[in-house]
Order: structure tokens, then sequence, then C-alpha cells
């Protein structure tokens, strides 16, 4: 399992502090796009949904969405690796 997936099981949990982090971190890491791709697959802030329908919205295709969330969980991982500080201790 990958470290965000990691992060979301915490935040379904009802973990209001990792849910803040989360937030706070998402917007370091994710341009506005990318940000509302996570937020529509993973269902952060709202009901999930799956990929056809969030291409649909922003114009794209399905194929492209799973591209950009590909993308996204490789940029996450970058970003821990560049920037370990910026992870509250129990994420590490």
């Amino acid at each position: 399992m990958k470290r965000f997936e990691k992060l979301l099981e915490k935040l379904n949990a009802g973990d209001k502090v990792a849910s803040e982090n989360l937030e706070h971190l998402l917007r370091s890491v994710f341009k506005e796009r990318e940000l509302h791709v996570i937020r529509e697959l993973y269902g952060i802030g709202c009901y999930a949904r799956d990929k056809k329908e969030i291409g649909a919205e922003l114009g794209i295709t399905g194929n492209r969405v799973s591209q950009i969330h590909e993308k996204c969980l490789v940029k996450f991982e970058d970003f821990y690796t560049v920037y370990p500080e910026k992870w509250p201790d129990e994420w590490k």
C-alpha cells in the first residue's frame, strides 16, 4: 500500500488531525486540477466518483484522469522524499 493510501485510511477513520494535515499537504503538492481529481476519486470532502464521471466534468477522458491520478501518486511520494521535514512524525 502506498503512503497516500495509508494517509487516506487515517482520514477515513475520522482522524481530525490527519484530515487537517492532509488538506494542507495536498495544497502544497498538487495543482488545482490534480487536487480536484484526487478529491473526487477518493471522496475527500465529497462522495467518491469514478474516472469517467470526473473526466466528463473536466472535459477529458477517463483515461486522462487515470494518467493524472498516477502522476499525483508519484508526485506525492517525491514530495515526501524531497521535503521529509514537512511531514508530521506520525505519517513517516
